[in-house]
């Protein structure tokens, strides 16, 4: 039965939990020296494959994501005049799902070692597009600006950055590994860095995807062998700072109120969130059947992408929605495996923290949409409507793909029990 060797443990690694997984990895940041694999070698001593459960799961989801923003919405454009037809978010997300695919491939034949020979490169142009975004930005939303108009394409360069700083956060606690511990000389310099994003995020603003960056940068930052206390003092910081700054902007505040005043009891000053816990509520158990929503019948806004899982549970019900966050923890659990039976460092960290951005956005969407969280604007990846989130999402799974393919047989996670002697 093939095992991965951690230390002196073996495991078996599919039905590892998701904190023993968190803690292994962190194990293996502080302790693995496993240099980057030799090219040299026969193709024989990696999988010739990539893994194909993630690939089958990413296809659920994007098949099931196609037929969701159609459903919410179809009666939107239809009632919109500007939009002209019942098809319009439908064949934009065909597009967009096309050149995502298209991506993917290409990325899955790119050697993930590649990306660390241009994370900082890479870095730089994320960060420079941000700052284009706020002086000749378009699309603004809610007095946000988010998005560049690059001939007929509209990119959301915050989007593009959660990929970048995985990349970017991977190689460095690579090279800087010995350091990791000190607050200096290792883990202050990328807080920096992402004290510097997150500003840039916030200034457009968009509070949202701050907090999901800073959430991936700091779950890099742990795996990757940082003292804790360093980071929750950081942390702490960071969410006083992006606080005071959020209740600063009109709108921001407008939404801290509704949530706490959600958190109270009263729905009064949040219409986003009352339409939402009213159409999930509706959907019951079984749920009104594709089509079947109300809540998308003009009541709540914005049902094809920042609240798609409220039209999720109303049409499917509690069933459905179960199966749906079952399905993106199988995209976990895979990305973790991946992540453990990787060839060196590198891939280790990436893979690990490209599953986690993806995850991340999931908790938060479907916080956001059951008012546990103030309303934010988050996507959830491969079921929303939106171009930008869905190719870096697409060219995630890619980049796994790749790192799956090149994990030695001898590691090649078992499809079965939890073995741990």
């Amino acid at each position: 039965m093939p095992l991965l060797q951690v230390g002196t443990q073996s495991f078996c690694l599919l039905d590892l939990p998701v904190s023993t997984c968190s803690r292994t990895l962190r194990r293996e940041g502080l302790h693995s020296r496993r240099p980057l694999p030799n090219s040299s070698r026969s193709l024989s001593d990696y999988q010739a494959r990539p893994d194909l459960g993630l690939f089958i799961g990413m296809l659920v989801l994007v098949g099931f994501g196609t037929i969701m923003v159609y459903s919410s919405s179809a009666f939107y454009a239809w009632a919109t005049s500007e939009f002209g037809s019942g098809f319009f978010f439908l064949k934009r997300h065909l597009i967009r799902l096309g050149v995502g695919l298209c991506a993917m491939v290409v990325v899955e034949k790119i050697d993930y070692r590649f990306w660390s020979r241009i994370a900082k490169p890479l870095l730089g142009v994320c960060m420079l597009l941000l700052v284009a975004v706020l002086i000749v930005g378009s699309g603004r939303s809610h007095g946000a600006s988010r998005w560049l108009r690059i001939s007929f394409v509209s990119v959301q360069p915050s989007e593009l950055m959660k990929v970048c700083l995985v990349i970017f956060l991977a190689s460095y606690v690579v090279s800087a590994r010995e350091n990791m511990k000190h607050f200096s000389r290792g883990l202050l310099p990328p807080l920096v860095v992402l004290g510097i994003i997150t500003a840039l995020v916030v200034k457009q603003p968009n509070f949202g995807t701050a907090v999901a960056l800073l959430l991936i940068g700091f779950f890099m930052l742990y795996i990757g062998g940082s003292r804790v206390h360093h980071l929750v003092g950081a942390g702490i910081a960071g969410a006083v700072a992006v606080g005071l700054i959020a209740y600063g902007i009109p709108y921001a505040h407008r939404r801290i109120v509704g949530f706490m005043g959600a958190a109270s009891g009263s729905l009064t000053g949040n219409y986003q969130l009352r339409q939402s816990l009213l159409g999930m509520g509706s959907g019951g158990l079984f749920g009104a059947g594709l089509g079947g929503s109300r809540a998308k019948l003009l009541f709540l806004p914005e049902p094809h992408t920042d609240f798609i899982f409220a039209v999720v549970a109303e049409e499917l019900g509690f069933i459905g929605a179960i199966v749906l966050m079952g399905t993106f923890l199988f995209i976990l659990v895979r990305g973790a495996q991946i992540a453990l039976s990787s060839p060196d460092d590198f891939g280790m960290f990436l893979a690990a923290g490209l599953t986690i951005s993806i995850f991340t956005y999931v908790l938060l969407h479907i916080a956001v949409v059951v008012g546990a969280l103030p309303t934010t604007g988050l996507p959830l990846p491969f079921l929303s409507f939106g171009g930008s989130a869905l190719f870096t999402n697409l060219v995630s799974v890619g980049i796994l793909l790749n790192i799956s393919k090149r994990r030695q047989k001898s590691k090649a996670p078992h499809y079965g029990r939890r073995c741990l002697r």
